[in-house]
């Protein structure tokens, strides 16, 4: 029940987040990486051939700034944990030359973007 309740709240989140994003960055490619959610093993299989990877952070910003080819974004309520596997893809994409961070509310992931993308 609890993790249903911050998988909502993560979800509202992340909407309210992409949402500003598009009406303030019209022009900056914001895109989900749907990889979490409750799925029947043969679903697992198949997704996971198609390369679905355990682990991959929520949004990803297609756009090069500060010196990253992109940005990564996990959301999580202020009580999430981040796990094993993303902690691993997080380090992976920042050895990559990729930024990589938490948010834990739209907002918060809002000024993050805005400061990413901020060319001064």
């Amino acid at each position: 029940m609890v993790a249903r309740l911050r998988q909502s709240i993560e979800h509202k989140e992340q909407v309210k987040l992409v949402q500003r994003v598009r009406a303030f960055y019209p022009d900056v490619l914001i895109a989900s990486i749907p990889n979490g959610g409750n799925r029947s093993a043969s679903e697992r299989v198949r997704l996971h051939a198609e390369g679905v990877l355990a682990g991959m952070p929520d949004l990803c910003v297609l756009r090069r700034s500060k010196g990253f080819g992109g940005l990564f974004v996990e959301m999580k309520t202020n009580v999430g944990v981040v796990s094993k596997e993303q902690g691993c893809i997080a380090k992976q994409l920042n050895s990559e030359g990729y930024l990589c961070v938490i948010a834990r509310s739209a907002d918060e992931g809002f000024k993050i973007i805005e400061e990413y993308l901020d060319e001064s």
